[in-house]
């Protein structure tokens, strides 16, 4: 749906108006900005808040390769990463799969694709990204360790309606590269 904004002017009296530079993509037609879906103003400098941002994909690009102590398998083994996303206390994903004995080296990515997006609006939207050392199928089976994890809020940490954006922990040892899709009502 396009936003339209009127900003004619004519001193000359001539029926003619003053050109408008748009952003963001518009064009300037029947001298008026014709916005894209998300922005709007005279000359679509203004963005409009989403009704619903959706996650669809969660990229892990950094995390610790050991514990610190032994390893997460225990000496001589790389982690087995699994990803889970909370809203709230509640896990809203958990994923089915994982990445076997996989190391952090600055060039790889392990990509976590939702097969049911996760749905967030503006009132509702501060999710935790959290990576999990699987350990289901170990020798001894034991819960998932805790490896790390970043809070975000797809609403309040990016402007101009990226494909994806870096999301961070505090201590810069996890990185998650999260991507959503926008809807506007």
């Amino acid at each position: 749906m396009a936003s339209f904004a009127i900003s004619c002017s004519s001193d000359s009296g001539s029926g003619e108006c003053e050109t408008i530079s748009c952003q963001n993509g518009g064009f300037f037609v029947n001298c008026q900005c014709d916005c894209p879906v998300g922005y709007t103003g005279i000359n679509c400098s203004d963005e409009v808040t989403p009704s619903k941002v959706w996650i669809t994909k969660v990229r892990v690009k950094k995390f610790a390769n050991s514990d610190g102590i032994t390893g997460w398998d225990g000496p001589g083994t790389s982690p087995d990463i699994r990803l889970e996303i909370q809203k709230g206390a509640t896990s809203v994903f958990l994923s089915n799969s994982y990445f076997a004995n996989v190391l952090s080296t600055g060039n790889d990515a392990y990509d976590f694709t939702l097969t049911n997006p996760i749905e967030t609006t503006p009132g509702n939207s501060i999710l935790n990204v959290i990576l999990l050392d699987y350990d289901q199928e170990d020798a001894v089976p034991t819960d998932d360790d805790y490896m790390g994890s970043a809070y975000f809020s797809p609403f309040n940490d990016f402007s101009g309606f990226p494909a994806s954006m870096n999301v961070d922990d505090p201590s810069g040892n996890y990185r998650f590269e999260v991507f959503m899709t926008y809807e506007w009502n």
